[in-house]
């Protein structure tokens, strides 16, 4: 069965390879790949919490609704567009 998760590859420096293959040799960590695995994860849930991370997502879900007829944006109704109410 396939799996749906998404995948990044990432390439490194030999230097960085090594730190980062001795760095799981001394944390205990079992391969080189899950020690990077809980870096990435702690690194992404600390952009979870920025206040810009929480409307970029909140961006992006409104433009794949959109995308997919599920939402109609406000400026799209009342006869009046973005530009058209901006004072000059």
């Amino acid at each position: 069965m396939a799996r749906s998760d998404p995948q990044l590859n990432v390439r490194l420096t030999p230097e960085r390879d090594a730190i980062l293959r001795a760095a799981a040799f001394v944390h205990g960590a079992a391969t080189p790949v899950e020690l990077a695995r809980e870096i990435i994860e702690h690194a992404i849930d600390g952009y979870a919490e920025l206040p810009t991370v929480k409307k970029a997502l909140e961006a992006r879900a409104e433009q794949s609704a959109a995308n997919e007829g599920r939402l109609s944006h406000l400026s799209q109704h009342g006869g009046r567009s973005v530009k058209s109410a901006r004072t000059n």
